[in-house]
């Protein structure tokens, strides 16, 4: 039975993820932008400050090739700027532009209905329960 049960919630997770890649992709479409392309901005609007492409690969879990490939995007489309990092001369770093300070702020209203879609009959109870699982499934890939 937990054989059966596994494979049961595998295709869950992946009917879950493959939708969200779906509905994410046509949510910010009308930008010109990906999802990811958006978290990248939405990061650097948090941090308030020029972001080491170190730290991107950090804080994201990926690769140099792959920050780079987000990033060059995201500098063709006037959203970003790379200049040297001061505190590491062989470094760059990622500033906003005005325009990608609008165009996330834009696409930050989308996301927050998109969430209030996705999450709008779970209570904070049922969203704790599903970090807290979700964490326990990223663990268990990452760290098994």
């Amino acid at each position: 039975m937990e054989n059966k049960q596994h494979n049961e919630c595998t295709m869950q997770l992946k009917l879950v993820n493959d939708t969200l890649v779906k509905l994410t992709g046509k949510q910010f479409a009308a930008e010109g932008v990906t999802f990811s392309q958006i978290e990248y901005l939405g990061y650097l609007v948090r941090q308030e400050r020029p972001v080491p492409l170190k730290e991107l690969e950090r804080t994201f879990k990926v690769s140099q090739p792959t920050v780079a490939g987000i990033v060059k995007r995201l500098r063709q489309k006037g959203l970003i700027v790379l200049e040297q990092d001061p505190q590491n001369y062989k470094s760059k770093t990622a500033r906003l532009t005005a325009a990608g300070t609008d165009l996330f702020n834009q696409a930050e209203v989308k996301r927050l209905a998109f969430e209030e879609k996705l999450y709008h009959d779970f209570s904070a109870t049922d969203l704790a329960k599903l970090q807290e699982l979700l964490t326990r499934l990223y663990t268990n890939l990452t760290e098994g």
